[in-house]
């Protein structure tokens, strides 16, 4: 018998994409799921699309809630989760009809913890070039945690492109009113598996819509939350594996200048408070991973940030 995957999907004012969303979800080749719709205090249909299907597929259990966010909504589906396997779907988003069948046998065949696979962003209803080869490859967990510190793109910071055992978030959830909610617990996730699986196999659609949290204008939350994500990382490693604190720091490294350059022009605070972490956490050590470029960029943008900004725009 198959194994049961609780596919949680956190619902919000989505009432023109939420069909196409669940639809793909119940039409999976994989059958054996639990599929939780939590509807966070929509004050469109959504809500009551939510309750029509749940009178269609007796997989189906939906929660009513009072808004709270993206992490309470997943939160909530995770408290009533009975599936040993659990996967998560965003409701303006859709997945490939046999997404879960090929996440579920990868995980298996490789006695992984995690099995992952690739999106595919969707602009207007158009798509970038499909890569349909499933050629998984397998990461320890300390490898994850490096690889997406360091972007290498075997995996990524998102929740919705992945199956895990459910045990992984026994001690987790997603925190609440955090924006980049999936980049403050993913490394801890990658860390907690023994072994992780990775395909390019394109099976879940990241549909791009104007208005969402990564498509809207300079918001000092976005900017912040991204900045503490990263900052938790390095402190979360700095007692645990001195390693692993290093990959982290280079991890801000990374994103600190652009996020300053973000920050400057509208708020002189945040951008103020991102160029002291920054300078908080440099080392030669860690910026020397990043490439010559890159090592001189943050010489001169501690030296010259000005400068440094006016480059940036020029780009």
């Amino acid at each position: 018998m198959e194994n049961l995957i609780s596919i949680i999907v956190p619902v919000y004012n989505v009432e023109n994409y939420l069909r196409k969303c669940v639809d793909s979800i119940i039409n999976q080749s994989y059958k054996n799921l639990e599929i939780i719709l939590v509807d966070d205090g929509s004050t469109d249909s959504s809500g009551k699309i939510c309750d029509e299907y749940s009178l269609k597929d007796s997989r189906i259990k939906v929660i009513h809630k009072k808004n709270g966010g993206l992490s309470d909504a997943r939160n909530a589906g995770m408290e009533i989760a009975s599936g040993d396997f659990w996967g998560f779907v965003d409701s303006d988003d859709y997945i490939d009809s046999d997404m879960y069948s090929v996440l579920m046998e990868n995980l298996l065949g490789a006695e992984a913890d995690l099995s992952t696979c690739g999106r595919i962003f969707t602009y207007d209803g158009k798509e970038i070039p499909k890569y349909s080869e499933n050629n998984p490859v397998t990461l320890s967990g300390r490898e994850a945690v490096k690889n997406l510190f360091l972007s290498n793109s075997i995996v990524n910071n998102a929740a919705w492109d992945k199956l895990y055992k459910r045990e992984l978030f026994d001690d987790i959830k997603f925190p609440v009113g955090r924006l980049f909610e999936d980049a403050a617990i993913m490394y801890k996730i990658f860390e907690k598996c023994n072994k992780i699986v990775s395909t390019k196999k394109q099976m879940y659609h990241y549909v791009q819509r104007s208005g969402s949290i990564s498509n809207c204008k300079y918001n000092k939350n976005k900017v912040m939350h991204q900045v503490e994500n990263r900052v938790s990382a390095v402190e979360y490693f700095s007692e645990r594996d001195s390693e692993l604190k290093l990959y982290a720091i280079i991890w801000n490294l990374r994103f600190d200048i652009p996020l300053w350059c973000e920050a400057k022009p509208n708020d002189e605070e945040t951008a103020e408070n991102i160029f002291r972490i920054s300078r908080k956490y440099f080392t030669v050590k860690a910026a020397g991973h990043l490439g010559i470029k890159l090592f001189v960029k943050h010489l001169m943008f501690y030296a010259f940030p000005g400068a440094v900004l006016r480059r940036e725009r020029k780009k």
